[in-house]
């Protein structure tokens, strides 16, 4: 009797909307930003399959853990991140459909999820040993206090306007009564250059600076373990 239920929850963490489908939809997403990058720069870019080229790359190559490094954490840092990512995907609604884990409140905690990768670069890159990796991970520490507050600031103002701090809540009053984006400018505004820096993107680069400190928190992550940081 509960074998069908298992199933279905089962085909939701794993396939729709879980690990398949948020591999296979963030690859296009991620092919369609350097698409569109390399357009503004004059460039043809990259082919649709690329991304997916560079996953299979950093899953066959030797995964090497320094020998300075606290591997304990060094391991932990991108597991948690990508625990932290697909709990998160499973909170979010598509296409219509309900969230697979969605339930009263799960808007702040799909924010807290999001926060989660940050501390574990932060906390890969104390691990490394590498001083590149420590220097990375104070920036991101210190970019972490800069955008988080407006971040949430924002998504409190929608919280507030939608009467829900639900995910589902707040797409139904999206759906009924116009984007938030419009009805809320300011509080858009805030939270894209929030996100540009949670994300960071230039100008908010800084934590992995390449002409300074090589790759910040990544500097020593090879294989499927800077795979899963990323």
């Amino acid at each position: 009797m509960y074998i069908i239920p298992l199933l279905i929850a089962l085909a939701e963490i794993l396939v729709y909307p879980g690990l398949i489908f948020s591999v296979v939809f963030g690859g296009i997403i991620v092919w369609m930003y350097r698409k569109v990058r390399a357009r503004l720069q004059g460039r043809r870019g990259p082919p649709w399959y690329q991304t997916y080229a560079d996953v299979f790359k950093l899953l066959i190559k030797e995964t090497i853990i320094p020998w300075r490094a606290w591997k304990v954490g060094f391991v932990a840092a991108p597991m948690i991140s990508l625990a932290a990512l697909f709990s998160a995907i499973l909170l979010l609604p598509f296409f219509g459909k309900e969230s697979a884990l969605g339930f009263l409140g799960d808007a702040i905690v799909l924010l807290y999820l999001l926060t989660v990768p940050t501390f574990a670069i932060i906390f890969g890159g104390m691990s490394s040993g590498s001083p590149y990796g420590i220097v990375g991970s104070g920036r991101e520490a210190s970019l972490l206090v800069w955008y988080e507050l407006p971040l949430w600031l924002s998504a409190a103002t929608v919280f507030a306007l939608a009467n829900s701090i639900s995910v589902s809540g707040i797409v139904e009053e999206q759906a009924l009564h116009g984007p938030f984006a419009i009805r809320l400018p300011l509080a858009f505004i805030a939270f894209l250059i929030a996100a540009q820096a949670k994300l960071a993107k230039r100008p908010f680069d800084i934590p992995h600076a390449e002409t300074e400190i090589v790759a910040g928190p990544y500097t020593e992550y090879s294989g499927s373990l800077r795979l899963s940081l990323n």
